[in-house]
């Protein structure tokens, strides 16, 4: 029974390692496995990600977050679109413009969650990057998660 429900979790966590149920990312750069680790240096003349998501429910906002959980100060803000009423960032405002990966040492994990939300969310750009409290934004604005991929990165 406890073997079944470690495999359970294993593939649980490779579905969401992969890109959960409808967050799909591209990174202009040499196709690389998500199971694989990307190294710093691909992501200098990456550009910004293309993200899309499943076709949007009419009346509901998204939102799309990446933090860096691993950084030395956590929760290192990259991104931060909200508002956003298609199946792209570009269709939202922008309050923290795309900050490529940048691990200063070891291999760090950059998550980026999509967030739904009925009510618009209103805040001014945050202050600074670093520290950012996700747990808080979410709780402000109400936000509920509907999918999250997660990358890894090695300096």
């Amino acid at each position: 029974m406890r073997r079944r429900r470690t495999r359970r979790k294993a593939r649980r966590n490779r579905r969401k390692q992969k890109g959960g149920s409808n967050l799909n990312i591209n990174f202009q750069i040499a196709p690389i496995p998500t199971d694989s680790i990307y190294s710093k240096s691909q992501f200098e003349t990456s550009g910004i990600p293309i993200v899309e998501w499943s076709a949007p429910s009419e009346g509901t906002y998204y939102t799309l977050l990446c933090v860096d959980p691993d950084a030395l100060e956590p929760d290192w803000l990259h991104w931060l679109a909200v508002n956003c009423r298609g199946a792209n960032p570009g269709t939202g405002t922008t309050l923290a413009a795309w900050e490529p990966p940048t691990p200063p040492s070891g291999t760090h994990k950059y998550n980026f969650t999509l967030y739904s939300h009925s009510a618009p969310v209103k805040m001014e750009p945050p202050v600074a990057r670093s520290n950012f409290d996700t747990a808080a934004f979410v709780k402000a604005n109400g936000l509920t998660r509907i999918s999250q991929t997660v990358i890894r990165v090695k300096a």
